[in-house]
């Protein structure tokens, strides 16, 4: 029996939407350390440089994992190494605020945590995408993705919360207790499900490079980079933004840092609901369009808020809440088509060459803001920064375009 046949006996809807579950509690602590900046900046004596490559190095253990890690998943299967993975990140954030202190050991626990999420996401990913029909997948994989940026935002809106109250490795350690259901929900969800891959699958010799050959593949994995970039940027330094926000329009200074993280959360949360609706979008209008038309709604929603100090804040909260649509409604859409993409190579490998690839940019993105943000004044860092996410958002729509050539192309030479 093929690999997608059994899939799709094995893995019913409820299970789609309780493997996004999982991902939901494992992720309860990712973004715990963005409330916390404020704090450890000044207990550490960090600049914004630094504490963006504190958080970025989570992201150094991911891109390592997709290179070493996700292909091993044409080998092994996806449910061991996603059962691994997820029991990797849990403890890592578990440990992680009792040697925060030092600089070495955190960022070497943050990448770990960092290449359990990879691994536990795509490998995700990838049994979910093939678990259903062509004309359901994309909004499939955004139930997925949602649960994603859900844990995100529910990670920093909770963190936000919860620091109000207690010293924030109190509140880090409250989370990842909860994270810890996230393996033996996955353990039972998984319990009669074989994910390994039949011969077909596991032709050729196995090779990132390879992958790449494919002008789809490669757009896909460029403008998934530019996405992560954008989308790692905003998420780590959203509360910042907000907290400025709020002062420049005589907001007080205390309610400001308390309302920054939970507001920023909530905006987040609210973006969280983008890959599904992009995802169903994508499934009637085409992968594509979709991706095209939001990052034309990106470039304007930049514009607004970078450029126009002026606009009142109510406008400003609705239009950040647009710009978290958008940045999180593509996310689904590039690994769909990855997925669905055929030729010479394995799908453990494209899947890889998206992560790593893609996720290049999620670490450059925390680190490229915070050094505008050292080096500009701030009433320059934000313009600049907003500038600098039209641009990538337009490379985007240019590379979307060539992947929808290039597919117009191959379908006229098959029914040629």
């Amino acid at each position: 029996m093929s690999m997608q046949g059994d899939f799709s006996q094995s893995l019913s809807r409820i299970k789609v939407l309780g493997i996004g579950l999982v991902l939901f509690f494992m992720l309860l602590t990712s973004e715990s350390l963005v409330a916390a900046f404020p704090t450890i900046e000044i207990e550490l004596g960090l600049n914004k440089t630094q504490t963006g490559a504190i958080y970025s190095s989570y992201l150094v253990g991911y891109l390592l994992s997709a290179l070493f890690i996700v292909p091993l998943s044409d080998k092994l299967g996806t449910k061991p190494i996603m059962l691994f993975s997820v029991l990797i990140s849990v403890i890592c954030h578990l440990i992680f605020p009792a040697i925060y202190s030092s600089i070495l050991l955190s960022v070497f626990v943050r990448s770990l945590a960092g290449a359990g999420l990879a691994a536990s996401y795509m490998c995700g990913l990838r049994l979910i995408a093939q678990s259903v029909e062509k004309n359901y997948r994309g909004f499939a994989v955004g139930i997925f993705v949602t649960a994603q940026y859900m844990g995100h935002s529910f990670s920093l809106a909770f963190s936000g919360v919860l620091m109000s109250y207690f010293y924030w490795t109190d509140a880090y350690y409250i989370l990842a207790f909860l994270a810890i259901f996230s393996f033996p929900l996955l353990f039972i969800l998984t319990k009669n499900i074989s994910s390994r891959d039949d011969a077909s699958e596991l032709a050729g010799k196995s090779s990132i490079i390879i992958a790449l050959k494919n002008l789809i593949i490669r757009n896909i994995s460029l403008s998934y980079s530019l996405h992560a970039l954008i989308l790692y940027a905003v998420r780590s330094w959203l509360p910042y933004f907000i907290f400025g926000m709020l002062l420049l329009h005589g907001i007080s200074e205390d309610f400001s840092s308390d309302f920054s993280s939970i507001a920023a959360g909530l905006i987040l949360i609210f973006g969280g609901f983008g890959p599904i609706a992009a995802g169903m979008v994508s499934d009637f209008f085409g992968r594509s369009n979709t991706i095209m038309a939001i990052s034309l709604a990106s470039i304007f929603s930049c514009l607004i808020l970078g450029w126009f100090d002026g606009v009142p804040i109510a406008v400003k909260f609705v239009v950040l809440l647009i710009f978290s649509l958008c940045i999180s409604g593509s996310s689904p859409i590039y690994s769909t088509v990855i997925n669905e993409t055929k030729g010479r190579h394995r799908l453990g490998d494209a899947i890889a060459a998206q992560a790593s690839i893609g996720l290049f940019g999620g670490l450059l993105g925390p680190i490229i803001l915070g050094l505008f943000f050292d080096n500009f004044k701030p009433e320059f860092g934000w313009p600049i920064s907003f500038s600098f996410i039209a641009i990538l958002s337009i490379i985007v729509f240019v590379l979307m375009l060539q992947v929808k050539s290039f597919q117009k192309h191959e379908l006229r030479s098959s029914s040629g």
